[in-house]
């Protein structure tokens, strides 16, 4: 295990983290974990935690641009924008409306992320609504629709955990 003194905690990765197929240094992987942290810190104070020349993590950020990153983005507070209610669902559509479900899931303003799976799903998906009204007229729609054939749907009470991937000062 390595371990690295970075001001006032230290940041421990086991070996097998940074030996993936991507073949990243562990230069790269502990830039990339401060970023998880705060994508915004200013490059002089990322070279001074991460005792990488500015230059270099200049010409890092350029290449993970090209690869490893894959958006630039934001997370948004959906209760602050008056979407409080949350929701998480597993959905199985007919065979012959899958393709159809799958573009309207893809389209609909109110799902937020849309993955295909296996295990007897087709899609999983997050999706935000000004109420409970909206929300049951959503899966109303799916429903009507789309032929599902089987869909369960979890309202989401209380967020414990986001973006947590590569994003804590201890990797272990």
């Amino acid at each position: 295990m390595f371990c690295f003194e970075i001001r006032i905690f230290a940041i421990k990765i086991k070996p097998e983290l940074y030996k993936m197929k991507t073949a990243i240094t562990h230069e790269e992987l502990k830039l990339l974990i401060y970023l998880r942290l705060n994508s915004r810190e200013k490059l002089t104070k990322l070279s001074r935690i991460t005792q990488i020349p500015v230059s270099t993590i200049h010409e890092k950020l350029r290449q993970f641009s090209e690869g490893i990153i894959r958006k630039h983005t934001i997370i948004l507070n959906s209760e602050v924008l008056g979407y409080p209610i949350k929701t998480h669902s597993v959905i199985k559509a007919d065979s012959s409306s899958k393709q159809s479900l799958g573009e309207f899931l893809k389209k609909h303003d109110s799902v937020n992320n849309l993955y295909k799976v296996n295990n007897g799903f087709d899609y999983v998906f997050d999706a935000y609504f000004k109420g409970l009204n909206d929300a049951e007229g959503f899966f109303d729609i799916l429903e009507e629709k789309h032929k599902v054939k089987k869909i369960e749907t979890h309202y989401i009470l209380d967020e414990l955990k986001r973006e947590g991937f590569l994003n804590r000062e201890e990797v272990i």
